[in-house]
């Protein structure tokens, strides 16, 4: 199971993905399965993902820790978000305490997500350009949030599927997180226009360490990004 999920994940995301990295994404995913289950409940990619579907035929623990939340908790889209955030937060604090030590996993409330979000947007209008001039990068997504937002704000602009494929970028050093952010922007996507289309921009790799690498190297994209 290690090794096929392993394969997966450097044919994916990068060579450069340890035996380490493939144990952590298959024991997250088996002890989140109840939360991403009702989080994605009702998006078809979810069950149809390849990598998914490989990490969920590991048996899940039962979740005795897992109480679905009240109704109103899922009434707009960021509050949806923000549940997410803070389950799979708790869960990784307990079931890794030196991980989310040395990461100092913090996820941001939604109202901030979205202010920052628009401001920046703002700036760029101010300068003169529109979005779809701009490089968005995320340098430490944890589950997709800031991109998430952004797709929601810019909705109804003409470009914005150029902006998605190959304007909007993610970097994240987590697995788990990784793989549950790269979805998360892609029922995102869909949700905001209709087209279903896997997120492109999700990069598994640890933004310190690209030093130089975070550069521009051509429309969209950033150099070592494949």
């Amino acid at each position: 199971m290690n090794g096929a999920v392993l394969d997966m994940l450097r044919g994916m995301a990068s060579r450069q993905v340890t035996e380490a990295d493939a144990e952590l994404l298959l024991t997250l995913r088996a002890m989140a399965a109840p939360v991403l289950e009702l989080y994605f409940e009702g998006w078809p990619p979810f069950r149809e993902d390849p990598l998914d579907r490989l990490l969920s035929a590991r048996e899940a623990p039962v979740a005795r820790w897992f109480k679905p939340p009240p109704p109103y908790t899922f009434s707009w889209p960021s509050a949806k978000e923000a549940w997410l955030a803070e389950t799979v937060s708790m869960l990784f604090r307990k079931a890794f305490p030196k991980d989310q030590e040395m990461h100092g996993v913090v996820f941001t409330p939604p109202g901030i997500v979205s202010y920052m979000v628009k401001s920046v947007l703002e700036a760029v209008r101010r300068s003169g350009r529109g979005p779809e001039d701009a490089v968005w990068l995320d340098p430490f997504s944890g589950l997709g949030q800031f991109p998430a937002a952004l797709l929601r704000a810019l909705k109804g602009h003409p470009k914005l599927g150029f902006i998605y494929r190959e304007r909007l970028l993610m970097n994240e050093i987590n697995p788990f997180f990784w793989h549950v952010g790269r979805l998360n922007v892609a029922m995102t996507y869909e949700t905001v226009t209709g087209e279903r289309l896997p997120f492109p921009g999700a990069r598994l790799t640890d933004t310190f360490a690209e030093g130089e690498n975070l550069t521009s190297d051509g429309p969209g994209r950033l150099k070592g990004l494949s």
